[in-house]
């Protein structure tokens, strides 16, 4: 498996997954083979929708180029044999 064909499986992985939830500016971040577990390790950031700010503050803030969304990271695990594909929680240095 390429990596391109990991990180379109990952985002439809994704996708899928949080279908309910209504998420948007999925983007890929970070791409890792690790040798020695033989999968791929994809990293996904994501917004939902209520991580947006709402209101006259978040108004002024979009107006001025000072909003921001925060985001949600996950990192979906694609086995090279293609089974088995997980996800875990990419946590954020402090």
């Amino acid at each position: 498996m390429q990596a391109t064909e990991a990180i379109d499986s990952a985002k439809k992985y994704l996708t899928n997954f949080f279908e309910d939830e209504q998420i948007k500016n999925v983007g890929l971040e970070e791409v890792n083979f690790s040798e020695e577990d033989q999968e791929w390790r994809i990293t996904l950031g994501f917004s939902r929708p209520w991580n947006e700010p709402r209101g006259v503050l978040a108004e002024a803030q979009a107006q001025f180029g000072q909003g921001k969304i925060e985001r949600t990271y996950k990192i979906v695990h694609i086995p090279e044999n293609g089974t088995r594909v997980r996800m875990t929680n990419r946590e954020l240095a402090a």
